[in-house]
C-alpha cells in the first residue's frame, strides 16, 4: 500500500537526496547541492510516495511562483496573477509504478496543499518533449503562455478548481 509523506524540503532533507541522486539530468555533487538549495530557498512543498517496504516510488515537488524572482520580474507577461500561481520542479514516478495512476495521485495531493495555501494556477515549464509535458496534457490539458520562456523552455498553466 502506498503511503504519502508531506513536509517541505528541509524537513524532509534525507529524501531530497535520494531524489536529486535518482536523475539523470543532475549529474555532479555540486549540482545535487544546488538544486536542494535553490529547492529549499524557493519554500517548496514536497510529496513523497513510499512502498509498504518504505521505498521511495514517487515525488511531486512545487514552490509558490511569487518565489521565483524571473516569475516577479515578468508577472505583467502572464495571463494570471502569479501571486495565486505554484510551479511545479519536479514530478517523478519510479518506473515500476508507472501507469499505475500514482502520477495522478500525486498531482492531486499536490493540488490540494496548493488550495490550502490559497494558490490556484498550476505551472510548469520544460522543452516539450519531456515525459512531463504528455503527462500534464493528459491529466489536465494546460495551456501554453505565447512569447514567454524560461530558460529557453516553454511555460504552461492550469486553473485548478
Amino acid at each position: 500500500m502506498t503511503q504519502f509523506i508531506t513536509g517541505d524540503t528541509k524537513s524532509l532533507r534525507k529524501y531530497m537526496t535520494a531524489i536529486v541522486n535518482m536523475q539523470p539530468w543532475i549529474e555532479t555533487p555540486e549540482e545535487r547541492n544546488a538544486w536542494i538549495q535553490r529547492a529549499t530557498s524557493m519554500n517548496s512543498k514536497v510529496i513523497l510516495a513510499v512502498d509498504d517496504r518504505h521505498r521511495l516510488i514517487g515525488s511531486f515537488l512545487f514552490y509558490p511562483s511569487i518565489n521565483d524572482d524571473w516569475i516577479r520580474e515578468h508577472a505583467d507577461d502572464f495571463p494570471f496573477d502569479v501571486e495565486k500561481a505554484f510551479t511545479i520542479t519536479l514530478v517523478w514516478v519510479h518506473e515500476s509504478q508507472r501507469g499505475k495512476g500514482l502520477g495522478k495521485q500525486l498531482f492531486e495531493k499536490a493540488h490540494e496543499m496548493a488550495k490550502e495555501q490559497g494558490l490556484n494556477v498550476r505551472v510548469g515549464y520544460g522543452a516539450a518533449t519531456q515525459d512531463i509535458w504528455s503527462f500534464t496534457k493528459a491529466y489536465s490539458n494546460p495551456t501554453i503562455v505565447d512569447g514567454l520562456e524560461y530558460g529557453g523552455q516553454h511555460i504552461q498553466y492550469t486553473l485548478i478548481k
